[in-house]
């Protein structure tokens, strides 16, 4: 089973990169391979992966061959992720002072924060824990090993990170770039670490849990952390409000900038965390197929959206880049992406009703969770006609997300408190 996760997990990396690199190609306007060193790397490897599986296993069908095709694939899958940031590297300073392209680390925050999804989704979906070999161990043990898992990751990331700053110590002669190279390092390894560790830690939790009464740990901690998640977005948006409504026009550009750009990385951990807290749910209930269908929904949508990015991205830039007549497209493709966001959230709210009343219809949970629903719509209403009204726009983002955090607040505990055992 997890060999199969990994292979569909390359593949869908693999093209993903692909769609990624040519948003890429078509904002720079020419292809340089020193400029697209990390989709090099990602294509070559993950191609490489797949061809010799094809190649050596085929459509197999005996037990053996699957099984030594899938032993195949765990092993390649983390040589994968490791070509990944390799190539993330050593593309750092050969891109380092290129201004007219995405940020260098883009494509790696887009390919952890879908990859995650994935995973997420795809072993929770087939009951499998991520560190399946041992997490029947005492806790002592069972961190330990985890901690080790990512020792490992940070001593074979050393390398290429580590040679990717000295080449670049060599071409620029700046020791602040070979920093940021080593701070990119960190990052790497942080980000990566914090998600295995969090992970690790959950399915712990709910492994060692022996009652069947409502909710289990991990899975409770996994929804605060993502109704948290929610709040500190909230946040960020009611500052983005506070500054157009009340800053000095000398001021509203600065302000917006770091706050616009703190939002837009938090969208990152925030897919994650949610991501993260669907999966447990839909693993207490595997016997329902309506919240089966539901997270696969919501999941799917969160990753759709993050993956058409690029696209948005490089239309906007293209309109931009012309001269009138061609500007007055801009307010057009403007109405189509509000009609774009409005789709993407009904979308997400049908996929909701339809966990709803799964937790209804198979966990017994009250009725009375509909009231969610009414209660997220009231909200997102009142927030368009607020944000219609120029005066009251802080009052519309205010009322749209704080109102979202406590509805997400209201539904945990309506199924925690309601939930009924098998």
């Amino acid at each position: 089973t997890c060999g199969a996760i990994y292979r569909r997990g390359i593949l869908l990396a693999v093209l993903y990169t692909a769609l990624f690199g040519g948003a890429r190609i078509l904002l720079t306007g020419g292809f340089r391979l020193s400029r697209f060193l990390t989709e090099a790397a990602i294509l070559a490897a993950g191609g490489i992966i797949l061809l010799i599986g094809l190649i050596r296993w085929g459509f197999a069908r005996d037990e053996r061959a699957v099984f030594e095709k899938h032993n195949y694939y765990l092993t390649a899958g983390k040589v994968f992720v490791v070509a990944a940031l390799a190539g993330y590297a050593v593309s750092i300073p050969l891109r380092m002072e290129v201004s007219n392209d995405y940020p260098v680390n883009e494509l790696i925050l887009h390919l952890e924060t879908l990859g995650c999804v994935y995973f997420f989704f795809a072993f929770k979906r087939n009951s499998v824990s991520f560190n399946y070999t041992f997490i029947d161990e005492p806790n002592g043990g069972y961190y330990r090993r985890v901690l080790i898992n990512i020792a490992k990751l940070a001593g074979i990331l050393l390398v290429p990170f580590l040679g990717a700053a000295m080449l670049d110590l060599m071409m620029h002669q700046s020791f602040p770039n070979f920093l940021v190279i080593l701070a990119g390092y960190a990052a790497s390894v942080v980000e990566l670490g914090l998600d295995y560790l969090l992970l690790s830690a959950l399915e712990k939790m709910n492994y060692d849990e022996e009652s069947t009464r409502g909710l289990k740990k991990g899975t409770i901690a996994a929804m605060i952390l993502a109704i948290s998640a929610e709040g500190v977005s909230a946040l960020l948006a009611v500052a983005q409000g506070y500054v157009l409504r009340f800053s000095l026009t000398s001021d509203i550009g600065k302000h917006m900038n770091t706050i616009t750009t703190a939002a837009f990385r938090w969208v990152f951990p925030c897919i994650i965390i949610t991501a993260l807290s669907l999966a447990f749910l839909m693993e207490q209930t595997l016997h329902s197929k309506w919240i089966r269908r539901g997270v696969g929904g919501v999941l799917i949508l969160q990753a759709l959206d993050l993956a058409l990015f690029p696209v948005r991205s490089v239309i906007m830039l293209t309109l931009d880049r012309h001269h009138t007549p061609v500007n007055q497209l801009i307010p057009l493709y403007g109405n189509i992406l509000n009609a774009y966001s409005a789709l993407l959230w009904l979308l997400t709210l049908a996929c909701t009703c339809l966990i709803i009343h799964g937790l209804i219809r198979d966990r017994g949970v009250t009725p009375l969770l509909w009231l969610s629903v009414a209660a997220t719509v009231f909200c997102y209403a009142l927030g368009i006609f607020l944000g219609s009204q120029s005066l009251y726009l802080l009052r519309a983002v205010i009322v749209e997300v704080i109102g979202t955090v406590l509805v997400a607040v209201c539904q945990l505990l309506i199924i925690q408190k309601t939930w009924k055992t098998d």
